[in-house]
């Protein structure tokens, strides 16, 4: 019955896959059905011995172009249709085939609100002053407001500077090696990591940025218990 069950379902996934997956050597299907494996089934088993190799070593960071050009690299004559083909059928994707999403948040400290954030596909000064302005714009209480922050260039640039001084805001850096004023910033990352980026697959920018656009608003801001206001959502602890 296994055998048979691969024969059925051989043109929808590679032979070798179905083996795998079923526990039977592809050496005994090739033996039931009476005939040595085609040319043309072996080098498909191959390729996609080598694709799940190469996937193992950039860590699910190449989609079916850059596993492609890899492939070629590694001497294997293929066309990327067949590369995209192969990997979908065996359920190969990339983390995000589009590349690098980067995101900068202001959380309010008070309730542990994010009030403002930003993406952008590289780490410009942009990215977090973009974030500043959505925090700004939609709840600025008046002087007296720190911003805490890292040491990053970004923090440091004039252009966020600006926005700082503008709105009477003070600054306020860690000194090096000391984490207490980023501290807050960490959990979230790490919580938002834990809880929606680990184990999930974005296609686009534009699906991972939707998932924590959902992320922040949604869950996190309106219904996540936090443990540091006695498990209510920021929301509800404002209120």
């Amino acid at each position: 019955m296994t055998f048979r069950f691969i024969h059925e379902h051989r043109h929808l996934w590679p032979v070798r896959l179905l083996c795998q997956t079923l526990e039977v050597s592809t050496a005994g299907y090739y033996a039931w059905q009476g005939r040595p494996a085609s040319a043309r089934a072996q080098r498909r088993d191959t390729l996609l011995g080598e694709i799940r190799a190469v996937h193992a070593a950039v860590k699910a960071r190449y989609g079916s172009p850059r596993m492609h050009a890899a492939l070629v690299a590694r001497g294997h004559g293929c066309c990327v249709n067949t590369v995209a083909q192969l990997m979908r059928q065996a359920g190969i994707a990339a983390k995000t085939g589009e590349g690098w999403l980067y995101l900068a948040v202001v959380e309010d400290l008070y309730a542990r609100r994010v009030v403002g954030w930003s993406m952008a596909e590289n780490l410009e000064s942009r990215l977090v002053v973009d974030a500043l302005a959505l925090a700004v714009e939609r709840r600025l209480p008046g002087e007296g407001l720190l911003a805490h922050s890292d040491r990053g260039s970004q923090y440091a640039s004039e252009h966020y500077q600006r926005l700082l001084a503008r709105h009477g805001i003070t600054c306020s850096m860690s000194r090096r090696a000391d984490c207490w004023d980023n501290a807050p910033m960490e959990s979230f990352f790490a919580s938002l990591k834990k809880e929606l980026i680990h184990g999930s697959d974005f296609a686009t920018r534009a699906a991972a940025r939707a998932a924590v656009v959902e992320y922040i608003e949604v869950f996190y801001n309106n219904q996540r218990l936090h443990s540091s206001l006695g498990y209510v959502s920021p929301a509800e602890y404002e209120r």
